[in-house]
């Protein structure tokens, strides 16, 4: 799986070091060779720049085989469905992106540590650097095994074509994960030492935990599970606990805040990102219907797609007080959808679009409804446009995403029939994401402390201990500003009480659903590693109703296949290392 149509891509298209490639034609103008050029510390600097720029290109798209094909998403109106259905094949463009762009990273990062020794850094830097370059290799490692198993595993730079290079084991890709991540641990930065975005201690001791988590599953090795653990422990310490609230952690204006431990920057006030109108990420744009499109100056619409819609389950799950629902999603649409951001505008600004989140099974709703829902607006301050569509969601599944919602109105357009997701909305190019689903300037968040709290409880489950894994998400759930009324009721917490592996393990995934919608840090490996994959979508995605875990049990919901141009292209590789199933 490594360096078959890697070297192809990653030599030829990307560094080709044998002869002249894109980067060095960017970054070497005047044509000196690899040796010269790297031996300055900003020609060398090029280097390990690239190697965590190669993030942006993983996440500034859709990452496709982290959101398809699980039980949050469904497939949405007018989009490819090959692989929400897992009716793809080994040459998906999907799989073939993910294979290209990891280890376009990991070859960036051997390029780095080859040449380390020729620029004058001085020793601690030098450290330091190599610390990174080796985390970061073993981070694009491991987000291959994540979805496909054993991997090829690319140590060396070279400026000659390597196609004859085996899949190591699953073991053996494991060892070389951890080994890499434990060895550089202490020579990284701490995290108060680490600018935005660099790797740092608190992103090892996250990424160790996690590693071994998955390697328990996947090896049933209890003592990762335990491990698992203590590399949590150390950044729950480090970081202190969980003390802001939702709301603030996802402000907009709050980007690197102290919950997040490991993003992918993105900004529009560097040059290195290239226009901002384009060529950010487009994590603001998902997880909605159509919200319309922009005209002129008055009515400014944040861009959005049609795939990736929230299932029933998401919105049901929020109980009543139930605070982060409000920063998930927006309540309501205003013609220029930023104002939301600024509530002194509320007054002279228009709402076109009202979500009432009801908590009862009616589905037939009369004008009194729809006048009792404008005056809920009226009293928040705001002025319902002349004609107001509203949309309710109700506890009736059955009629989810129906037109019934629209009946008063006589609505039969399925555009903009949900809430938008909020949560990743950009406020630096705010005017470029009401022209562009690729606009977004705001960071992708990788990793923050709520995950590291969930690895701790995933490994506590599947040590059977129950009840610790509750007492540690009950700590996310008592974040404080959780409650939208602090004297009302509680907010449940789903593992309480939980006495076996299954129930448990769906009891936690429903909390981490609600507290990390839409991030990027891999729903489909989290479903596939613990083994909760076919009983969550047959139980929660209405894109498998009528069908039974049984019958949604083929092969290729275990793994992802190795790209077909990979196996072709690698005389060490053959058919029978191609995953079941493809």
């Amino acid at each position: 799986m490594k360096k078959s149509i890697v070297y192809t891509i990653i030599i030829f298209s990307f560094f080709s070091f044998i002869g002249c490639s894109d980067f060095l034609e960017e970054e070497n103008k005047g044509g000196i060779g690899n040796e010269v050029f790297y031996s300055t510390v900003s020609g060398y600097n090029t280097l390990k720049t690239a190697t965590y720029a190669q993030l942006r290109e993983l996440y500034k798209g859709t990452p496709i085989l982290e959101l398809d094909g699980t039980d949050l998403y469904l497939k949405g109106y007018g989009v490819n469905s090959n692989y929400a259905d897992y009716n793809f094949e080994a040459n998906a463009s999907a799989v073939m992106d993910l294979y290209k762009r990891c280890y376009v990273g990991i070859q960036y990062a051997n390029a780095g540590l080859h040449f380390i020794d020729l620029p004058p850094l001085t020793e601690a830097d030098k450290t330091v650097t190599e610390a990174e370059l080796r985390f970061l290799r073993a981070f694009y490692h491991f987000l291959l095994l994540e979805q496909m198993g054993g991997i090829v595993i690319n140590t060396e730079y070279t400026d000659v074509v390597r196609l004859n290079v085996p899949r190591s084991t699953l073991q053996e890709s494991y060892q070389f994960i951890i080994s890499e991540m434990e060895t550089v641990l202490p020579n990284l930065k701490t995290a108060s030492q680490a600018a935005a975005g660099q790797v740092n201690q608190d992103v090892a001791n996250h990424y160790l935990a996690k590693v071994y988590l998955t390697r328990g599953w996947d090896l049933v090795a209890n003592a990762d599970f335990t491990t698992a653990i203590t590399y949590a422990d150390k950044v729950i310490t480090s970081k202190g606990g969980i003390t802001q609230s939702f709301a603030n952690v996802w402000d907009p204006t709050k980007e690197n805040n102290q919950e997040f431990i490991f993003s992918v920057q993105f900004s529009n006030a560097t040059g290195a990102i290239g226009n901002a109108q384009n060529d950010g990420n487009s994590q603001y744009s998902l997880f909605a219907s159509y919200s319309g499109g922009s005209t002129g100056t008055t009515i400014l619409r944040k861009q959005t797609a049609q795939g990736y819609l929230p299932v029933h389950a998401v919105y049901m799950n929020f109980t009543p007080n139930d605070n982060r629902l409000q920063t998930t999603v927006m309540p309501f649409l205003l013609n220029n959808y930023h104002n939301y951001y600024t509530k002194s505008t509320w007054a002279a600004e228009k709402v076109r679009m009202y979500f009432p989140r009801l908590y009862t099974e009616n589905v037939t709703f009369t004008q009194a409804d729809y006048d009792a829902w404008k005056a809920q607006l009226t009293a928040q301050g705001l002025t319902p446009d002349s004609k107001i569509y509203m949309f309710p969601i109700t506890n009736n599944q059955a009629h989810y995403l129906s037109q019934v919602y629209g009946q008063i109105q006589g609505v039969t357009n399925k555009d903009e029939r949900l809430p938008v997701v909020r949560k990743f909305d950009d406020l630096q190019n705010a005017a470029g994401t009401t022209q562009s689903r690729t606009a977004g300037m705001r960071d992708v968040v990788l990793a923050r402390l709520a995950e590291t709290y969930f690895l701790k409880a995933e490994a506590q489950i599947a040590l059977v201990l129950y009840t610790d894994a509750s007492n540690t998400v009950q700590v996310i759930i008592n974040r404080p500003g959780n409650k939208i009324d602090a004297a009302g009721a509680d907010l449940p917490n789903r593992l309480v009480g939980k006495t076996d592996k299954t129930s448990a393990l769906e009891a936690y995934l429903v909390e981490a659903s609600l507290e990390q919608f839409g991030e990027f840090n891999g729903r489909w490996q989290l479903l596939r590693r613990t083994g909760m994959l076919r009983y969550m979508l047959a139980k929660y995605n209405t894109d498998y109703a009528g069908k039974t875990e049984a019958q949604i049990a083929a092969e290729r919901y275990n793994l992802r296949p190795i790209p077909e141009d990979a196996i072709t292209l690698n005389d060490g590789l053959t058919e029978a290392d191609q995953n079941p199933g493809f």
